[in-house]
């Protein structure tokens, strides 16, 4: 998925009724921090550096197929200048 684009967010829903669809906070954290890379114009060399690691696992963190832990993408996010924000909501049947 190198270079290629990111999925756009995808809802379901019929007419004016749009609805959100969730997805795993994995998933989610990862391609916000492939976005926010992106973005950034920074190369993998210089993100490795200022994430003081190695620029094999800066790969790892940027591949959308290799499981990252959430506190290393946390913290990718926040070299990138972009936080983590997390929103808890009910069940519609709850």
């Amino acid at each position: 998925m190198d270079g290629e684009p990111l999925p756009s967010p995808s809802y379901e829903g019929r007419g004016n009724h749009v609805h959100e669809v969730p997805v795993r906070p994995s998933a989610a954290l990862k391609l916000a921090v492939i976005a926010a890379f992106r973005e950034s114009g920074m190369t993998q060399t210089e993100f490795a550096r200022r994430l003081g690691k190695a620029e094999t696992e800066v790969r790892c963190v940027l591949n959308p197929s290799h499981p990252t832990k959430l506190a290393a993408m946390e913290t990718a996010l926040a070299v990138l200048g972009k936080r983590v924000s997390v929103s808890i909501m009910r069940f519609p049947w709850g």
